[in-house]
């Protein structure tokens, strides 16, 4: 009987712990026939959206996860126009708990801050 208990708590630590998936990407944007532009520096940027089921049936999602609004978060804390040599870093994570579901999805963008200079 110990061993049957002791195997179901492992189970069930092991559900509850949940599991996440690292998707790195790396994108490159410039190029020859660019605009003269001002470097402002290297800017990191977050967007997340957390989704909470019941079975597949969706209760509640917060969040934006996208690559606009990722972009939008690391060109607010010095300002520019647009991110050069932009890498990108996906983590999905879902927490089976019993009947409900939690996904936790994240996108981390690292790139290069510039402002257009006006000609």
């Amino acid at each position: 009987m110990k061993k049957t208990s002791l195997l179901a708590l492992v189970l069930l630590a092991g559900v509850a712990a949940g599991c996440t998936r690292y998707v790195p990407h790396s994108l490159s944007m410039g190029g020859i026939g660019m605009p003269p532009i001002e470097v402002i520096g290297n800017m990191e940027g977050v967007s997340r959206q957390r989704k909470v089921s019941l079975f597949l049936l969706p209760l509640a999602v917060t969040g934006d996860y996208s690559l606009k609004s990722a972009v939008a978060d690391a060109l607010s804390k010095r300002g520019g126009d647009t991110l050069l040599n932009v890498t990108r870093d996906d983590a999905t994570t879902l927490y089976p708990f019993l009947i409900i579901n939690i996904l936790d999805r994240k996108t981390v963008l690292t790139g290069t801050a510039v402002r257009f200079k006006k000609q």
